[in-house]
């Protein structure tokens, strides 16, 4: 179980968003996602395998992050 945090600067780069996350050893990992024909896509190449393979479930979350907001 991993804590994401997902942060969306302000007025700035419509579809983009900042999300950080803690690896096994507690560094954290941060990267960029942007929204490209209505889905959230990792911008960056060198993440963990475990990242890029949650790109879908991110996207979810992101969606239903900012529907509540």
């Amino acid at each position: 179980m991993r804590e994401f945090n997902f942060r969306k600067p302000n007025g700035r780069e419509e579809g983009l968003c900042t999300v950080d996350v803690s690896d096994d050893r507690g560094q954290r990992i941060i990267f960029n996602m942007q929204k490209e024909e209505d889905q959230w896509k990792i911008v960056q190449t060198q993440l963990p395998p475990w990242i890029i393979q949650m790109e879908n479930k991110l996207h979810e979350l992101i969606d239903e992050e900012l529907k509540n907001a």
